[in-house]
């Protein structure tokens, strides 16, 4: 049986272990600095075939893109309508990290653990009201 990354990681030296953490966390928050607007041009779409994919406006895809705050369930569809998952991933203090799954009744955490937020149907179909 092959060895974990955890595994591999934790042999390496202590320096190249606190190199790599650095530049992990050096991606990720290069990665959360992304707006829709950024995120929907990378997957070359107009704010009209997201407008359309969402059954929403186009107007209302604009005012999206220049929120602050978005609802997640808003933000799945949004990044559905662009080809994309979402994956919440939750970090606590320590640096333990938890991907979170939808779709049991307690929204189970699991720790390190590649599990993306995908539910599709009822939200496809209704518009979020707050983006009217």
């Amino acid at each position: 049986m092959g060895r974990k990354l955890d595994q591999i990681i934790s042999s390496l030296p202590k320096a190249r272990r606190e190199a790599i953490e650095k530049r992990s966390k050096a991606i990720s928050e290069a990665m959360v600095q992304a707006s829709l607007q950024e995120l929907r041009q990378a997957a070359e779409k107009t704010q009209a075939q997201i407008a359309a994919s969402m059954g929403l406006a186009q107007n209302a895809v604009s005012q999206l893109e220049s929120r602050s705050d978005l609802r997640l369930s808003t933000l799945r569809r949004y990044v559905d309508a662009v080809g994309g998952t979402v994956t919440v991933v939750v970090e606590l203090k320590g640096g333990k990290r938890y991907q979170i799954r939808q779709g049991t009744p307690d929204l189970a955490i699991s720790p390190r653990r590649s599990v993306s937020v995908t539910k599709r149907g009822a939200d496809r179909k209704t518009p979020d009201r707050r983006a009217k």
